[in-house]
């Protein structure tokens, strides 16, 4: 009789997919390494390719968990003070870190605070 699948409903980690599983076998490879470079570009090129429109744009990647890509963007898109306001909506943990991101940052912002099975 085979297991039944688990099915993770919180934010993080996720379910892994069989492939990914299956490259957790691999050998370690150390950032320092031509193979870590050539994987690297290749995701690149990959992730370039996903939209016609990147001309000119180069994507990076940021290895961290979601709150620090949330972070990376909320520091990088948002305008300073001086320059304008952000509009948070938010509907549970994450809106909130948001607008607290946007405290630290002492960056303008107004918070559209909704129940998490509501929609705003």
């Amino acid at each position: 009789m085979s297991k039944p699948q688990e099915v993770l409903f919180n934010p993080g980690p996720v379910n892994l997919t069989g492939s990914v599983k299956q490259s957790l076998t691999k050998r370690d490879i150390c950032h320092r390494e031509e193979d870590f470079s050539d994987l690297l570009n290749d995701i690149i090129a990959t992730l370039g390719g996903v939209y016609d429109s990147l001309e000119g744009f180069y994507p990076v990647l940021i290895t961290g968990s979601g709150t620090a890509a949330v972070e990376a963007m909320i520091q990088t898109f948002t305008p300073a003070k001086e320059y304008g306001a952000t509009l948070v909506v938010s509907n549970g943990v994450y809106g909130q870190r948001m607008a607290e991101m946007l405290q630290y940052q002492e960056k303008t912002y107004s918070i559209d605070e909704n129940d998490w099975d509501k929609a705003p």
